[in-house]
């Protein structure tokens, strides 16, 4: 299931392929120097691809975040932070790993598209149980995911990430409900909030608030 960009050689036969051929396939640059999976160029470039090869098949865009992360290392330090990020890369590896694609795309954020059908909200929470577990530091490690069920393949990969983003933000610091998913009720508020900020500068040059 997970598409791959590797010459006709060493073609992807089934679910699990050794490390080591994806990095002399796709070259060390591909993936992401602390955590081993992919960076967010090669995810944008693996994921696209995949979902050009599947069509007919729903797929689901899903951004998770390690919640609190710049408190983590300041509490903890750096390296209880890299811990972290490792440990959630690993986890994604071992959940994910023949249903889809999945990379790390900035500092504490990670994505990862898959099928539909093989999507399941509950697995992916414990992920978060996964990682907490590998950690002995009295915090508590909360993972959101934002979830975007691909309803247009024809937007670019950045756009259905902006589309799990949205659903993401919109978790507040301490829900007991970890997950979002985007709907196009969040964009039009996201738009209104924008254009709202926008007419800001026009409005006080006019002294609308006055």
């Amino acid at each position: 299931m997970v598409a791959l960009d590797l010459p006709d050689d060493v073609r992807l036969k089934q679910p699990f392929l050794d490390r080591s051929i994806l990095h002399k396939a796709l070259g060390n640059a591909a993936f992401d120097r602390l955590t081993d999976i992919y960076t967010k160029e090669t995810f944008f470039k693996q994921t696209r691809q995949m979902l050009d090869e599947h069509p007919c098949d729903p797929y689901v865009m899903i951004l998770l975040k390690i919640n609190h992360y710049r408190t983590i290392t300041d509490l903890f330090g750096i390296h209880a932070g890299d811990s972290i990020l490792v440990q959630t890369a690993s986890a994604l590896r071992r959940t994910l790993l023949g249903m889809g694609t999945f990379g790390r795309l900035f500092m504490d954020i990670f994505a990862a598209c898959i099928p539909r059908r093989l999507f399941n909200a509950g697995k992916m929470l414990k992920l978060e149980t996964t990682v907490c577990s590998s950690f002995d530091i009295n915090y508590n490690i909360a993972l959101h995911n934002g979830i975007y069920v691909i309803d247009d393949s024809s937007l670019s990969i950045s756009e259905m990430c902006d589309r799990a983003m949205i659903a993401l933000s919109s978790i507040p610091d301490h829900a007991v409900m970890q997950y979002a998913y985007y709907s196009d009720q969040m964009h039009k508020t996201i738009l209104t909030q924008q254009q709202l900020l926008s007419d800001i500068p026009k409005a006080l040059a006019e002294h609308q608030f006055v």
